[in-house]
Formats: structure tokens, C-alpha cells, sequence
């Protein structure tokens, strides 16, 4: 079973126990709950459901693991 959900502004594939990262949940602490609501598709073994854009009724929720920074990145002019 997965499920296709759009998150600030980007869409990601999520599935159950699959770690995500998305851009810097600020006021979020570590343990806390997220939910996703704009849900585009979700396939449950042969069955599969699409939003026109989303599906209603719908939710994703998920667990803030921890908060990491990226590579600096050097630019020059």
C-alpha cells in the first residue's frame, strides 16, 4: 500500500515505515505528529484510488524523526 501526497509544495510517494525528508518543519519538535490532507492516489494491494485533484476524507500522518541540515553549498559569481 502506498500513497501519493503533495507537502509543501512538493508531491512524494510515502508508504508505511518509508522515511521521508521534506523541507524544515520548523515549530515541529522531534516525535511530533505531521499530517498530510492533499492526497492525490492511493493503491491498496489491486485497488487503486485517484483524486480529482484530491480525495476527500483522506489523511496521511506522520512522525518528525529529526531535523538535519544539507550540504553548504559554494557559489561563485
Amino acid at each position: 500500500m502506498y500513497a501519493i501526497v503533495s507537502f509543501k509544495g512538493s508531491q512524494y510517494k510515502v508508504a508505511k515505515d518509508k522515511v521521508l525528508r521534506v523541507p524544515y518543519l520548523a515549530k515541529l519538535e522531534i516525535g511530533s505528529e505531521v499530517e498530510m490532507n492533499d492526497i492525490f492516489m492511493i493503491r491498496k494491494d489491486d485497488e487503486i484510488l485517484v483524486g480529482k485533484p484530491s480525495i476527500e476524507g483522506v489523511k496521511v500522518t506522520a512522525e518528525v524523526v529529526a531535523h538535519k541540515r544539507d550540504k553548504k553549498i559554494i557559489v561563485f559569481k
